[in-house]
């Protein structure tokens, strides 16, 4: 397809508990929301407000958690996994609303208790990835206010270059540097997601539905991909210019 559009993951985490759903869409318009996400988001919020995690999600945050131990990182006050600040906001009833993509990415974490990562491509300036842990001094600004993130041993996923490999996403906060803003045009994601015995089934329904919101469709506007340890792979999608 001449207008096609790359994406290629490296999982280079030294972890065999933590597998990788990378979704990425073309997105023409910030446009409202529809109600039927509006109605979805709503029932979700209410249940995480009144009732406690299912078994099943409960053993998915804890996995997470698990996941991001390694070195000398700890999953523990601000350096636990986005999804448990998600659902802290959603019990207080102040769950974050930023704009639609954001919104979804939000509702899919929320929705499966795993942390999830959102940039902008081509803000990113790459179409390579690769997801290994932050090393030594790596830090970079994760909100407005300038305010830094270490990223020594956690997990890290960078954009790639031809000189360097710069870090733009972590499964706790993302850099502002490749944010999604209203001129976003290409969206790529990543769920960070634990190995169990349904793993695959799971995070396959999770990345249709997250491609599905974004777009209405599963077609040729968006792609997915589950990306194992030590394993790279390539997500194509059609690019803008097509439509």
């Amino acid at each position: 397809m001449e207008n096609e559009v790359a994406c290629t993951v490296s999982h280079d985490i030294p972890r065999n508990d933590l597998v990788l759903g990378i979704c990425c869409v073309r997105y023409s318009t910030a446009g409202a929301p529809s109600a039927q996400f509006e109605e979805r988001l709503a029932r979700l919020l209410q249940l995480r407000k009144t009732a406690p995690l299912s078994a099943g999600e409960e053993a998915v945050r804890l996995q997470c958690r698990d996941f991001l131990r390694n070195g000398i990182y700890k999953p523990t006050g601000r350096g636990k996994p986005s999804s448990e600040y998600l659902l802290r906001t959603a019990a207080e009833g102040n769950f974050p609303r930023i704009n639609y993509p954001v919104d979804v990415n939000n509702f899919i974490s929320l929705s499966a208790m795993a942390p999830v990562s959102l940039w902008d491509m081509q803000r990113a300036k790459a179409g390579e990835f690769v997801f290994r842990l932050g090393k030594e001094r790596e830090e970079y600004v994760f909100n407005s206010a300038g305010q830094l993130l270490s990223l020594h041993d956690l997990v890290t996923g960078c954009a790639v270059s031809d000189t360097e490999s710069c870090p733009i996403v972590t499964p706790v906060k993302d850099s502002m540097a490749a944010k999604i803003q209203e001129s976003t045009q290409c969206i790529a994601a990543c769920i960070y997601y634990p190995v169990n015995d349904n793993y695959q089934q799971q995070l396959t329904a999770l990345l249709k539905e997250f491609v599905f919101l974004l777009t209405n469709t599963i077609d040729n506007t968006g792609s997915f991909g589950i990306v194992e340890r030590s394993e790279t792979k390539t997500v194509t999608f059609a690019n803008l210019e097509e439509l």
